[in-house]
């Protein structure tokens, strides 16, 4: 298999949850902290939709097809949609905070 940028990339079968091709880069791909709005619901009967988080990643990935997104994150550039929501799969490379509620307990909210 061959990469975006002309170099051979192994590939190997992932678990097929979702259908998507993933290839580690040779830099990073995404580095800082984040803040996103679920667009699919409150994960854990949470009583917000709005989170902080982490991202660091050296892959990129390539969905095969539609997916609703699992959230809008703020970047310099604006909102932009990102992650997966598949049935009871919620997956993206942002790593959420969930104890984050501004100084309140999002489970007693």
């Amino acid at each position: 298999m061959t990469g975006g940028a002309g170099e051979d990339v192994a590939s190997w079968p992932m678990c097929e949850v979702i259908e998507a091709t993933a290839r580690m880069g040779d830099r990073i791909r995404s580095l800082g902290y984040r803040e996103v709005t679920m667009l699919g619901g409150a994960p854990f009967a949470l009583k917000r939709d709005g989170f902080r988080g982490h991202e660091f990643h050296w892959s990129d990935i390539t969905l095969h097809c539609y997916y609703a997104p699992l959230y809008a994150v703020q970047t310099k550039a604006g909102l932009e949609n990102a992650g997966v929501i598949s049935g009871n799969i919620r997956a993206g490379y942002i790593h959420l905070y969930w104890g984050d509620a501004g100084g309140d307990d999002p489970l007693t909210e």
